[in-house]
């Protein structure tokens, strides 16, 4: 169901048998991707109410939900969720919006995990992951062939000049090219068109050394920090990890809450300033 606050009308989505679960946006807010009886994502176009399932397998279902099971792409081309195999190992599997062939982007003996966050320049996944009685982990998946970032390289850039060129602030006003539709083009800009190469992508994850027994986990709009819950010495707290390739000193793993009771399923706000 959709509740619509300006109207405060509530209107039926899917119908038929069997239940849906886990919603989520797209990131234009034009479809609806979701789960059917634990066994087949769906997608569903807002507007038309065209269904389209866009794969199966050993999803998740009621009461057995995760926190964030799936996470779509920022371009909206591509879904990410997680699915079991027969041995009941939980693995990330991506598949185009509009349908086609999925594919697995990890291969761990995952027992558990239930969270994914897709980075805004959609180049990287990160999820949590369990395996038997270790503590929870983050794994990350670079879903192309990552160049590190060195720090010469921003050295050298500092002899780099960049030039400006002259505008014409009449001209620019009159063809309204002036800072408001600067303003888009570098907003449009921010969409990153996502590729992935699937050749030997297994190898390339890797588990980030948070040093604590890791639960759900969001990632901050900017794709710079992860914040999760974690318990540590019998309290569970959400706690920051920076994942900036740009991050100044060493990386650790800082606690950002400290009261009882227990937490989980952190969110940002879109500004990325609160959880």
């Amino acid at each position: 169901w959709m509740y619509d606050f300006a109207s405060k009308q509530e209107t039926e989505v899917t119908t038929g048998a069997g239940r849906d679960a886990t919603p989520r946006f797209s990131p234009d807010g034009k479809q609806i991707a979701y789960v059917r009886e634990g066994t087949e994502l769906h997608v569903r176009d807002i507007a038309s109410g065209k269904d389209t399932r866009v794969a199966t397998g050993l999803l998740w279902t009621w009461p057995l939900l995760a926190p964030e099971p799936m996470a779509w792409s920022h371009d909206g081309k591509w879904i990410a969720y997680f699915s079991d195999d027969k041995r009941g190992f939980g693995n990330v599997w991506v598949v185009p919006a509009v349908g086609g062939e999925a594919k697995p982007v990890s291969g761990l003996a995952n027992g558990g995990g239930g969270s994914i966050a897709w980075s805004p320049d959609g180049k990287t996944i990160f999820f949590d992951t369990q395996q038997r009685t270790e503590d929870g982990r983050i794994a990350r998946v670079d879903l192309v062939p990552m160049t590190p970032v060195f720090r010469e390289d921003r050295f050298q850039d500092l002899f780099n000049e960049k030039m400006t060129p002259r505008s014409d602030s009449a001209a620019s006003r009159k063809q309204g090219t002036g800072t408001a539709a600067s303003g888009a083009a570098s907003a449009a800009d921010t969409t990153h068109a996502v590729k992935i190469d699937f050749d030997e992508i297994r190898r390339r994850l890797s588990l980030l050394p948070t040093g604590v027994d890791v639960g759900s986990i969001a990632l901050s709009p900017d794709g710079k920090t992860l914040v999760f819950s974690a318990a540590a010495e019998g309290q569970q707290n959400l706690y920051a990890y920076s994942v900036d390739p740009e991050h100044e000193g060493p990386v650790v793993t800082r606690q950002i809450t400290s009261t009882p009771g227990g937490k989980s399923i952190p969110q940002f706000t879109p500004d990325g300033k609160e959880v």
